[in-house]
């Protein structure tokens, strides 16, 4: 037994033990975060393609927007006239508006 009583080899199994479940447990803490950075750098770069698009959308909505009032204006118009245009239609002479052809009628014969 070297010399060493049982309660002393207890006393040091026990330390032996604590001190590789600290460092398993180190390990294990050190998996994580590093999974955890690698989600996080994913994020980042999706951050950066939204990024990216909502300055391209802000490109394109710069262009349109000093004609906004305009394109408001004309739809407001527009939305006053469609039910009149919707009666002269009603009204008008079905010869005005041809019919259009069927799928079979522009089908080839066989």
């Amino acid at each position: 037994m070297n010399g060493q009583n049982p309660r002393e080899r207890m006393k040091m199994t026990l330390i032996a033990i604590t001190v590789v479940l600290i460092v398993l447990f180190l390990v294990i803490v050190g998996c994580f975060l590093f999974a955890i950075a690698v989600l996080l750098g994913r994020i980042a770069d999706n951050l950066d393609d939204c990024l990216e698009n909502t300055e391209k959308i802000v490109g394109q909505a710069a262009v349109v927007l000093p004609g906004l009032g305009r394109i408001n204006q004309t739809s407001r118009l527009l939305a006053k006239a469609l039910p009149a245009l919707i009666d002269v239609a009603k009204s008008a002479p079905s010869d005005w508006f041809p019919t259009r052809p069927t799928l079979r009628s522009r089908m080839p014969s066989r």
